[in-house]
């Protein structure tokens, strides 16, 4: 008897662990990024931001190669024999550059996604994007958004041995 019973309890707890692990994720739920779920988009809005999504891609893929070509430039003139820090300067001015022309593009892309939204929808849009910002700001992440800031080990300030963030990319 006792083993009957425990068998059920192990086909129970599987059962329940096999609906829990198939559950589709809420990603994929309705098609739409996490971010946009709750804007209640038409297909015709989805369809334009999918397609201004893969346009920014296509603008910015060039200029994320160029950025990390000249961070392998930047790394190449840290080993050399002779260091020219006149060319390092250029480099980082270059990679500056390069990075806010990708964020100028960002921006714009923000600009066009609001712009096709219904003046409902553009004040959800609005509260996300104000009360993102002030989020990642505290926590620590406003320089680049979505990934967190290193931070030197404990009792550790950034030095040589642990370089600042804001000098690497």
């Amino acid at each position: 008897m006792k083993k009957k019973l425990f068998m059920m309890v192990v086909i129970a707890v599987m059962v329940m662990a096999v609906t829990v692990f198939a559950q589709v994720p809420k990603k994929q739920m309705r098609g739409k990024t996490p971010r946009m779920n709750k804007l209640d988009l038409t297909d015709e809005q989805q369809s334009k931001m999918q397609d201004l999504r893969l346009a920014l891609q296509k603008e910015i893929l060039p200029l994320i190669s160029k950025v990390r070509i000249v961070n392998d430039e930047i790394k190449q003139e840290m080993v050399a024999e002779k260091f020219n820090q006149s060319k390092v300067k250029k480099l980082i001015e270059q990679k500056e550059k390069i990075r806010t022309e990708i964020q100028v593009k960002r921006t714009l892309h923000q600009r066009s996604i609001r712009d096709m939204l219904t003046p409902e929808q553009q004040k959800q849009f609005d509260l996300r994007a104000l009360s993102r910002g002030m989020e990642m700001k505290h926590r620590g992440m406003d320089r680049r958004p979505g990934r967190p800031m290193r931070r030197a080990p404990h009792g550790q300030v950034p030095g040589p041995n642990f370089p600042h963030p804001d000098l690497e990319e």
